[in-house]
């Protein structure tokens, strides 16, 4: 396990996002700035990025890479901009130039859209060659949408969220969510992830919930409880790895394994700085994990029979 922090470059130790681009470099937002490192020489950044480079922010709190090599930054104040790999050239669309939609917590671009979760006005949409095209979803069948915490898209092209109304799906024109299973309101997801079979993991207060849409509705739904019911520790981040194991990050309890295969559990123990972190963020590039938390970045390396299942 090996620390990063400011005497290894980062800007700031207040991380909230975690990105491997497609040359396996990682992207750390913080509070002051990006930080990018080789994924194998973590000594010090070969790139800042700030204000001064051209970010019309430097609170990243979500980073995105999209099909065309582009990295998505969303930010706390000022909407979002993207970076050239080749380059690191800062664009600022002009649909972001006048944003009114406050803090970014997520978001998803795709062709000219950009889809983005906020903290209080719901979903929204933009088109970065027309911004009269801008399109703001702050209700689902009358009920508010104030805070969307994550998005994912699936393999058949549809976005989903983790919002304070639960589940929330959308293919561009329409909005439809989950509030209940087996009985039970969902409400305050707060992590959403598409795994490689094309199911839905999603974490409800308290709760890990797998969807598979491809099954029947009555079996369609599997609740786990990976924390204890009495601590109420809340799961904010996920991550699959190449074997298909999830990779879960809590608030005030560190990190879990989960084996979808088996439904088995493991509680990453054995060093006081992860034990009970508060990890708002993971990436996994080759076999080293990378940890956001809020006093910097954890880099782990896993040895090389961790995906046995034992």
């Amino acid at each position: 396990l090996t620390n990063i922090g400011n005497d290894k470059g980062l800007p700031d130790n207040y991380i909230y996002a975690i990105t491997k681009d497609v040359n396996e470099k990682v992207w750390i937002g913080t509070d002051n700035g990006i930080a990018i490192y080789k994924s194998d020489d973590f000594s010090k950044p070969v790139k800042l990025l700030s204000q001064a480079s051209g970010m019309p922010d430097n609170i990243a709190r979500t980073i995105f890479q999209d099909k065309k090599n582009a990295m998505w930054v969303g930010f706390q104040d000022n909407g979002a901009c993207y970076i050239d790999l080749s380059n690191y050239k800062v664009t600022v669309p002009e649909v972001f130039k006048k944003w009114k939609y406050g803090q970014v917590n997520d978001l998803i671009a795709y062709n000219n859209d950009v889809w983005i979760a906020t903290e209080e006005r719901g979903l929204v949409n933009c088109n970065i060659k027309n911004i009269n095209q801008t399109k703001c979803y702050e209700s689902v069948n009358n009920d508010d949408l104030n805070s969307v915490e994550k998005l994912c898209y699936d393999n058949e092209g549809n976005i989903w969220l983790a919002s304070n109304l639960g589940l929330i799906r959308t293919h561009g024109n329409w909005l439809s969510f989950l509030r209940k299973i087996d009985g039970t309101t969902i409400t305050n997801v707060h992590s959403i992830l598409c795994d490689n079979l094309n199911h839905i993991w999603f974490t409800p207060d308290m709760q890990l919930v797998e969807y598979n849409p491809n099954a029947d509705s009555a079996n369609s739904y599997a609740k786990y409880y990976v924390t204890p019911k009495d601590k109420h520790i809340n799961i904010v981040t996920m991550r699959e790895d190449k074997y298909g194991y999830i990779w879960l990050g809590t608030l005030g309890s560190g990190i879990l394994r989960f084996d979808p295969v088996t439904h088995k559990k493991q509680h990453i123990t054995g060093n006081a700085d992860i034990d009970n972190a508060s990890v708002l963020a993971i990436e996994i590039v080759n076999d080293t994990l990378w940890v956001a938390t809020y006093g910097g970045v954890m880099r782990c390396a896993l040895d090389a029979d961790y995906n046995m299942r034992d």
